[in-house]
C-alpha cells in the first residue's frame, strides 16, 4: 500500500502497491495536476482518495481491487 499526502488539497491517497508496481506500472502518478481537468473523475487515482477502507482488505483482495 502506498500513501501519498497532497498538501494543497489536504488529501490522502491510499493506492494498492500492485497498481503501481505491477507489469503495467506507470512512470508517474498524477494525483493533483496544476490545471484541473474538466471532469474530476478523469484523475486516474481519484477513486483512492481517502480510501481508508482498503486497510481492511487482504493482500489477495487488493491484488484484484479495481475501484
Amino acid at each position: 500500500m502506498f500513501a501519498a499526502y497532497v498538501i494543497p488539497e489536504d488529501a490522502w491517497y491510499l493506492i494498492p502497491a500492485v497498481l503501481l508496481l505491477g507489469k503495467r506500472r506507470l512512470t508517474m502518478a498524477m494525483l493533483s495536476p496544476v490545471v484541473p481537468p474538466k471532469k474530476k473523475a478523469c484523475y486516474r487515482y481519484e477513486c483512492y482518495r481517502e480510501a481508508w477502507s482498503l486497510f481492511t482488505k487482504s493482500r489477495a483482495e487488493l491484488r484484484c481491487y479495481h475501484n
